[in-house]
């Protein structure tokens, strides 16, 4: 009954671990994407600024 029980919990920490490095991949993924969203957003506003001295000068 004990060696039954070992082995169950084994079973157990295995695949809290894998669920577990899932978590962590997809934490991974979200980060990426997010840094990617915030990489987009400066370049919008870059592109913004930029267009708005291109009509400052231009109307100098």
């Amino acid at each position: 009954m004990h060696r039954k029980l070992q082995e169950i919990s084994v079973k157990v920490e295995s695949i809290n671990k894998d669920e577990l490095s899932d978590i962590g991949n997809q934490v991974k993924k979200l980060q990426l994407m997010a840094e990617g969203v915030e990489e987009s957003a400066r370049l919008i506003m870059l592109t913004s600024v930029m267009n708005e001295l291109d009509e400052v000068v231009g109307n100098k």
